[in-house]
């Protein structure tokens, strides 16, 4: 899916993936039958399965010594799309030596790591198990390395379940007793790139018990961890399961919260499979009586500020010993569940069942078969989906043998209708309809006027971006991610809150809980970074300690965030395989040039910490475009004001510092003669130009773009406007000795972005101080209320 990251005011990430907003329906046909190149009697393959993209791996755990289905060596095969089937690209085992550990009884796969478990493996002591992680080398799988617990103990089953997300490996080890005989740990796996290796991280639930078996299932994305306890009691109810959601917050993983259903029962099982995908969890519950004796379940939970919804989903044709839930898995708005046992055709011949989620609800869309099922074949033994991709494993099936297994590939052909904003006419919204409104509203085409009134303005804008939903934590990214939110987009912000407020991304989070998950943590971590950005194609690097003045007092903290911290998000955007990285650059590079206006093609001469640090940005910024293929964009802002900035601090920006004196009646503070110029531009500029950026369709390899709204203001022309707006002309400034590091004037040639970018000022310096007065104005009166 294309996914977009946006890196918002001191140190805040946005990640962005688009999405259908609209119902969906889906048409599956199965593509490929998948076999083993070299199976045979007993291998039991299909037994797991993973998907990412166009590449599935399937684990055959008693391949290699095992006795019709009894434990053996183990191997896992790799597959590859060709565009109409599944390929075999390579098969993964180990040597006879390694002993019998059932390597591929779990499996996991993102990009080019794999990840084999085999948790009978008797490396360190007997039945401790352990992990195999492989990378892709752009022709073969490689091994990597061999993980395997610290504290390895007999029978701790390690590797039992696996995922990955990016880097981090989650292991499940539900027979470790760290809490009591066979309660169960997780251990989790970060790669370190400076130090090389793979740094673990132990957990366990709160309320640890004997025979939870905790660790039975895992999922992981990103900064999400839900991990099954499927023998969890549920007050009295034995054995009626649980799960636990965990986030990894700053440097380590934190249990947030444990969840049961509301109808929980005794022995359902809940926590036998689990999987998680944009903080939606799926959970199955294959003991559950719904519809039938061990008929089976599946609950869907989404997290909102008010709590955790549940949602409880069953098979339409629910039968007796289905067992529906036995294996579950999510992408987007498809779910895929499992139903090994169903046996309405043939005994145990198995099928899964494909919902999709329409907005409010999760609908059955389709029952899976096999086109060749056979009697106690277990068809749904495993499931795995990607996108459209969907791979099921059949652990029984016999073609190459009794108990050899197989796997099916399916294409869920899970489309949106069309809608008006839709304007390739692909189905689906994303930055491509973006690129073409954009291009529309910069030639007043007809199809951009969606007002429509024959104008072509900001209503326009606000309109489409309201019809595309269909339905960051900083002043500049909280705007930018208002408008990826009504585009449809979901949505990461990470900051550190160090100079930002919560308040407007968590209202964001509860209206939006699909859209958009919040990460507190900074680009200077390497891990929530990485969380944060993995999967993205386009990055929006807003992140910056943003004041002259404070960069004057502590230049080291300002270069480190600054310079360094963006280096460490090109890294990160590139180990991530993002296309494109738009980088908020600023105007203070220019210093006090005098020539007016100011043009890219001049020298930069910065004149601060700032400065030099936000011009380092913009090196970089170029030398990764050259360097790593992977394309940037530098935007030079000069004076962004809107709604939301911050009023509070000594450094705050001068339109919400006058604003706030004026509104308490006390005198603002002018530093200097008063005549120093300035471009003020309204944020929906920046946000507008940020948008164009993402949408060029050209490489832009490091340009530089002065985004500014071509109008010269003195400092004492902005505060007789601001003061006129809020009727306080009878308080006069006071003037103070100016700051070192200020520049004198500042006024934006925004000609280059208006030839390549299509950029136009879409709101004046009157308009944006009107609405943004009004905003203060509110806040103001909203606080007197309370006061009182």
């Amino acid at each position: 899916m294309n996914t977009t990251v946006l890196i918002s005011a001191c140190a805040s990430v946005l990640s962005v993936a688009s999405v259908n907003g609209i119902a969906q329906t889906c048409a599956p046909a199965e593509l490929n039958k998948i076999l083993a190149n070299d199976g045979s009697a007993g291998d039991g393959f299909g037994t797991s399965v993973a998907v990412s993209g166009d590449v599935a791996i399937v684990g055959a755990p008693t391949d290699e010594g095992g006795l019709l289905g009894l434990p053996g060596y183990g191997s896992a095969y790799i597959y590859r799309f060709d565009g109409s089937q599944w390929m075999q690209e390579q098969k993964l085992q180990l040597s006879e030596d390694s002993g019998v550990g059932q390597f591929g009884f779990s499996v996991a796969i993102d990009g080019d790591i794999a990840v084999i478990g085999s948790p009978l493996d008797n490396t360190t002591v007997t039945g401790s198990g352990a992990i195999y992680v492989y990378r892709f080398n752009g022709s073969t799988w490689d091994f990597d390395t061999q993980l395997f617990a610290s504290d390895a103990a007999v029978n701790q089953e390690f590797g039992f379940a696996v995922d990955i997300t990016g880097e981090t490996i989650a292991v499940g080890a539900p027979r470790d007793g760290d809490g009591g005989i066979a309660s169960g740990s997780v251990y989790l796996y970060s790669y370190d790139d400076i130090l090389m290796t793979w740094i673990e991280e132990e957990i366990s639930a709160s309320d640890a018990d004997t025979f939870d078996r905790f660790g039975q299932s895992v999922a992981i994305d990103d900064t999400d961890l839900v991990v099954g306890a499927y023998h969890a009691e549920n007050g009295a109810a034995a054995e009626a399961g649980a799960i636990y959601i965990f986030e990894f917050i700053t440097t380590s993983w934190n249990e947030i919260i444990k969840l049961q259903p509301s109808d929980g029962a005794a022995n359902d099982q809940f926590g036998i499979s689990v999987d998680v995908d944009n903080g939606v969890v799926i959970a199955g519950a294959n003991n559950d009586d719904e519809g039938a004796f061990l008929g089976g379940s599946a609950y869907i939970f989404r997290s909102t500020m008010s709590g955790w919804d549940e949602a409880k989903i069953s098979a339409s044709d629910a039968a007796l010993l289905d067992q529906f839930g036995e294996s579950v898995s999510i992408s987007g708005d498809t779910a895929l569940i499992g139903a090994e046992f169903v046996s309405d055709v043939l005994s145990g011949a198995g099928a899964a069942y494909l919902f999709s989620y329409d907005g409010s609800t999760w609908n059955e869309e389709d029952k899976l078969t096999a086109s060749d099922a056979d009697v106690n074949d277990h068809f749904g033994s495993a499931v795995a989906v990607s996108g459209d991709n969907a791979i099921i494993g059949a652990v029984f099936e016999g073609e190459n043998g009794n108990l050899a297994g197989a796997a099916y590939g399916f294409d869920l052909d899970c489309a949106s209708d069309t809608c008006p904003p839709d304007l390739t006419g692909e189905g689906d919204l994303n930055f491509l309809d973006v690129s073409a409104f954009l291009t529309a509203f910069g030639n007043q085409d007809p199809v951009a006027d969606f007002v429509p009134d024959g104008n072509y303005n900001f209503l326009d804008v606000s309109e489409f971006l309201a019809q595309f939903s269909a339905g960051g934590a900083g002043f500049i990214g909280g705007h930018l991610t208002d408008a990826l939110i009504n585009l449809g987009a979901r949505v990461t912000v990470i900051d550190d809150l160090s100079n930002s407020n919560a308040g407007h991304i968590a209202s964001l989070v509860e209206s939006n809980p699909e859209q958009i998950r919040f990460i507190q943590g900074s680009i200077l971590d390497p891990i929530s970074l990485g969380a944060a950005v993995e999967g993205a194609q386009y990055i929006f690097h807003l992140a910056a300690l943003g004041s002259v003045p404070k960069s004057v007092e502590d230049p080291a903290r300002t270069w480190v965030v600054n310079a360094t911290g963006t280096m460490r998000v090109l890294s990160a955007a590139q180990k991530a395989g993002a296309s494109r990285v738009i980088y908020s650059a600023s105007s203070s590079a220019y210093g006090d040039n005098p020539a007016l206006p100011k043009l890219e093609t001049q020298a930069p001469e910065p004149e601060s910490p700032y400065a030099a640090a936000k011009l380092a940005g913009e090196s970089l910024c170029r030398s990764w475009a050259n360097c790593y293929g992977i394309d940037t964009a530098c935007l030079r802002y000069f004076n962004i004001f809107g709604p939301r900035q911050a009023a509070d601090s000594a450094y705050a920006a001068v339109i919400p510092a006058f604003l706030k004196c004026y509104l308490n009646n006390q005198p603002p503070t002018i530093f200097g003669d008063g005549d120093q110029t300035r471009d003020f531009t309204h944020v929906s500029n920046a946000v507008y130009a940020n948008l164009l950026a993402a949408a060029f369709d050209q490489p832009i390899n490091g340009e530089v773009f002065n985004i500014g709204a071509g109008q010269q203001t003195s400092v004492n022309q902005l505060a007789t406007k601001l003061s006129e707006l809020v009727n306080a002309q009878n308080i006069d400034p006071v003037h103070q000795p100016e700051r070192v590091g200020e520049v004198r004037d500042s006024f934006a040639d925004t000609s280059k972005a208006e030839s390549q970018l299509g950029y136009k000022p879409i709101t004046t310096l009157e308009e944006g101080l009107a609405s943004t007065t009004l905003w203060y104005k509110d806040q103001h009166e909203h606080t007197k209320d309370h006061a009182s």
